[in-house]
């Protein structure tokens, strides 16, 4: 799910963007076999060379979130 922009976060410009997401995984094995449902939070930042062009992942930091 997306996150609400942090206080202190770079704004948007017309060929750079940050995003933030909260992931929830669940590791799944063989025989049905489940672990714990872990969460992170991943900071996505994109950018395009001019405002006309679509945008590109330009980066990615995964923060374990507990």
């Amino acid at each position: 799910r997306p996150l609400a922009r942090e206080a202190g976060a770079p704004k948007d410009a017309p060929t750079v963007a940050h995003r933030q997401w909260e992931m929830t995984t669940t590791s799944t094995g063989r025989d049905a076999w489940r672990d714990t449902a872990r969460t992170w939070v991943v900071y996505v930042a994109l950018s395009r060379p001019s405002a006309r062009d679509p945008w590109r992942l330009s980066g990615v930091v995964v923060h374990d979130g507990g």
